[in-house]
């Protein structure tokens, strides 16, 4: 009977420390999700961001083109004055690395 009286109290720890694991494990788990979801948000919200940007950069990109194809049709010398002047100062500034 001494052998049942050890037993017992050692299963009831046994059963207390699971539970207690088991509580632990969903706590864990909640943390996790609500981690997750939390860097979900923030994904989706830097996608949001980064998407506005770049039809931001498209647009400004295509006037820019824009305006730089009527400057060049309206003077094409100048223009091809310019665009030699630029080549050269990049092929010296290049040549000296």
């Amino acid at each position: 009977m001494s052998s049942s009286k050890v037993d017992e109290p050692t299963l009831h720890d046994a059963e207390t420390a699971a539970n207690g694991a088991s509580d632990a494990m969903r706590e864990l788990r909640g943390s996790v999700q609500a981690a997750a979801d939390v860097l979900c948000d923030a994904g989706r919200k830097a996608s949001v961001a980064v998407k506005e940007l770049s039809d931001g950069a498209y647009q400004i990109g295509s006037r820019t083109g824009t305006r730089v194809a009527r400057q060049v049709e309206a003077q094409p010398m100048t223009s091809v004055v310019i665009a030699a002047s630029l080549g050269l100062i990049a092929g010296v500034l290049l040549a000296r690395r």
